[in-house]
């Protein structure tokens, strides 16, 4: 299986030693988070620096944390006086939380495909009643092929 990362990846940018079977897993969940796989053409040099460093941080994560393939989605969690909430994300509890780590979330959200864009949209043009009849009797208004019924 080809994975944007390395073992010696991972130690680089967490210090965790780990198998290449754990670099596997942390690349199935980055790709389920970023939409895309490691045979996926045209992405730019930052974006595959990005991938690696997420698949190298959930590594590091799954490392730390092997039952995060085990977890149940929760929202919050209440027991005995105890009680534990999900850090929220707009106001909405992050369910994500207990299964990608936050340096992976952050890689992934700053992907080119993920970003916001602005979307430039030309200013209607608005016309004169007598510009609108004018180009209305010239058939310019409306469908062209409309034809009456015989």
């Amino acid at each position: 299986m080809t994975t944007w990362a390395t073992v010696n990846d991972v130690f680089i940018y967490t210090g965790v030693t780990s198998s290449p079977d754990q670099v596997a897993q942390a690349q199935g969940v980055v790709e389920l988070f970023s939409g895309v796989g490691p045979l996926t053409e045209n992405i730019s040099n930052r974006d595959l620096r990005l991938l690696k460093m997420a698949v190298a941080y959930q590594t590091g994560f799954i490392v730390n944390q092997p039952e995060v393939f085990g977890r149940m989605g929760i929202q919050s969690f209440s027991q005995d006086g105890t009680s534990f909430s999900l850090a929220s994300n707009a106001g909405e509890p992050d369910t994500d939380a207990l299964l990608i780590s936050p340096l992976t979330k952050r890689c992934v959200t700053q992907l080119s495909w993920n970003r916001s864009r602005s979307v430039k949209v030309a200013r209607p043009r608005s016309i004169s009643v007598e510009e609108y009849s004018d180009k209305w009797l010239k058939d310019e208004v409306g469908n062209r092929d409309w034809r009456p019924v015989p």
